[in-house]
């Protein structure tokens, strides 16, 4: 099948994690578990 080098950079998964958080797709609860809230 297919073989991937490389992988995500830490820039990159910060950039994601923000536009997740600012996005309202996930949120970050007072133990600092994520939280998937439901989309309306």
């Amino acid at each position: 099948m297919f073989q991937f080098q490389g992988s995500v950079s830490d820039g990159d998964k910060e950039k994601i994690f923000s536009e997740l958080l600012k996005k309202k797709y996930i949120t970050i609860d007072g133990n600092g578990r994520v939280q998937y809230p439901e989309k309306e």
